[in-house]
């Protein structure tokens, strides 16, 4: 009575005794099995599933002279994946059930094997597992697992119940995560970014599902200090709008190169007026973008001199939350242009086939000079180019920006090596980690990228749309528009990419002033030191400036650095399961 509840399974735990032939030993064989269950009274299984009593029934089955004998469950049990697993033993399913023997094991899905000999000779057998467990994962309406046998010719299921005891848990992945937050992330820079981006993401999400009841911090997680997205809490998202969260563990598990299918269900409706309004307003969004990033772009460079001015540890709440709120409104723009380029420019992709020209070779910067201006690479080429003109007895003495300042005939190229580091100063090693230095404060580092920038070959197949009209081919004024469109949004790509690095990197302004006054009152050895805080320790620091409370932040930090510098190299799994 006590086998396969909803809690317990009691797998093994009773007799099954097998290959009994004749009355008198099937009677025996009766009672062996009664009496393991009176056995079981003082069993350490019993004692945590808390059955007061045992009653045993017992089940007689024909005997299957199974070739191939074993388990399989319609969802992972370990892992919670949505996937089939199969375990098989050669010979009689008791080898694994009762013995404990070491199986083959398979995950599957849709007919693709992940894990297991595919060469296996029955591995047809274990194809039909699987299909016909999904058809009984259906069928029920709930996850099973089965055990099954395989005579040689025919295939029996001999038992079929209910996942039990399944605990939910999440799954992180870094497959994305590590395009966007690559490498170690420190404290500081995790507390801020995943804030923010986070944040952002989960507003854009609520326009199309509503209210989310989730948190920044429960979308992503550190593991050895590199970042994971927490697929569990995503794959919520994706049940509340109604789509299956297969796609989406194919998206950010998996590594197989099948097309990801996104079909909304019967609950995306409830969500159709949400949707229809969200399409709408972003097929208007260019006029928004236009509207809000000129804005933007004056207040962050208004922000920046302010900041640089008067900045001071009592007026830094009131700083953070201005910038924290500007920096919001950019991050949006930052996701949602993306998107629209690449909506644009798949549809040129599609038109541009039709008149058999290929897409990537398509060159926009003729027809969009304004590319040009947010191209660091172009600056540099320039600049380089200027240097290798000078006089061979002036090149060979300017090995340093120092050495160019001293040379009057190299005074215009001092002047656009300046307004270059004006124009891109704010660019680091990575656009979301504010640890990383600007260019800006590193000017000689910046005169050795230009010196050592090293022009990419061009390649003679490229052609601009307007070029094509010279040549006589024909383009429709339908092409022409998609073609002004996708350069458009390509351009505005590259602004608002700009104004993200720009708006971001202003924390860094704060931060770094915080750790000046932190490390000039002793609290951190160095100004940079405080990218080794959270946040929150951060503001804790503030708050008990003048208390005796304050926990000794420099043993932390240096316990940090130790931790960062002995995982750095660790291997980490592109997916973890659990915590």
């Amino acid at each position: 009575t006590a086998e396969d509840s909803k809690d317990y399974t009691f797998a093994g735990q009773f007799q099954t005794l097998i290959n009994v032939s004749g009355v008198g030993n099937i009677l025996d064989a009766i009672i062996k099995v009664w009496d393991s269950a009176t056995f079981l009274t003082d069993n350490e299984y019993v004692r945590r599933s808390g059955v007061s009593q045992l009653a045993c029934a017992v089940m007689i089955q024909e005997m299957i002279p199974s070739k191939l004998a074993g388990v399989s469950f319609s969802r992972n049990p370990v892992t919670d994946q949505n996937e089939i697993v199969i375990e098989a033993v050669e010979g009689f399913g008791e080898e694994l059930v009762q013995k404990g023997v070491t199986p083959m094991r398979w995950r599957i899905k849709n007919d693709l094997i992940f894990e297991g000999d595919d060469h296996h000779n029955l591995i047809h057998v274990l194809r039909q597992v699987a299909r016909d467990t999904y058809k009984l994962k259906r069928y029920y309406g709930h996850h099973i697992d089965i055990e099954w046998a395989y005579d040689g010719e025919q295939l029996f299921y001999l038992q079929l119940r209910k996942i039990t005891a399944r605990k939910e848990i999440n799954i992180y992945s870094n497959k994305m995560a590590r395009e966007m937050l690559p490498g170690q992330v420190k404290p500081l820079v995790w507390s801020v970014n995943i804030q923010l981006v986070n944040s952002t993401w989960i507003d854009l999400i609520s326009e199309i599902t509503g209210p989310l009841k989730i948190k920044p911090d429960d979308l992503a997680k550190p593991f050895y200090y590199q970042a994971y997205f927490n697929v569990s809490t995503l794959s919520g998202i994706f049940s509340e709008f109604g789509l299956s969260s297969d796609n989406l563990e194919q998206l950010m598990i998996r590594d197989d190169d099948s097309k990801h299918s996104f079909k909304p269900g019967l609950k995306t409706l409830k969500h159709s007026f949400r949707i229809i309004r969200f399409l709408y307003t972003k097929l208007s969004f260019e006029k928004r973008f236009l509207r809000e990033y000129d804005y933007l772009k004056s207040k962050s460079q208004h922000l920046e001199k302010q900041m640089k001015e008067n900045f001071s540890i009592e007026n830094y709440p009131e700083y953070y939350e201005t910038l924290f709120a500007d920096c919001k409104r950019i991050t949006y723009l930052n996701i949602v242009i993306p998107m629209l380029m690449t909506i644009s420019h798949k549809k040129l992709k599609k038109s541009l086939k039709r008149i058999s020209l290929d897409y990537n070779n398509l060159d926009f910067s003729h027809d969009f000079p304004l590319l040009a201006a947010y191209s660091p690479s172009d600056a540099m080429q320039m600049i380089k180019a200027e240097i290798e003109a000078l006089p061979a007895h002036i090149r060979e003495k300017i090995l340093s920006l120092e050495d160019l300042r001293k040379h009057k005939e190299a005074d215009h190229i001092t002047e656009k090596t300046d307004g270059f580091i004006n124009d891109f100063g704010h660019f680091s090693e990575s656009g979301n980690d504010l640890s990383y230095p600007k260019w800006k404060e590193d000017p000689e580092m910046v005169f050795k990228m230009i010196t050592d920038y090293s022009t990419p070959e061009k390649n003679a197949d490229h052609y601009s749309l307007s070029e094509m009209k010279i040549t006589g081919i024909k383009t429709s004024p339908s092409l022409m528009r998609l073609y002004m469109k996708a350069g458009r949004f390509k351009v505005y790509r590259e602004q608002i990419s700009s104004l993200y690095i720009f708006g971001y990197g202003l924390f860094r302004l704060i931060f770094l002033k915080l750790g000046k006054d932190f490390a000039y009152r002793g609290i951190i050895n160095s100004e940079n030191d405080i990218f080794y805080l959270s946040k929150e320790e951060v503001d804790d620091i503030i708050n008990k400036f003048d208390t005796s409370s304050l926990v000794n932040y420099r043993k932390l930090i240096m316990s940090r650095k130790n931790e960062m510098d002995q995982t750095k190299d660790i291997p980490l799994p592109p997916v973890i399961y659990g915590e």
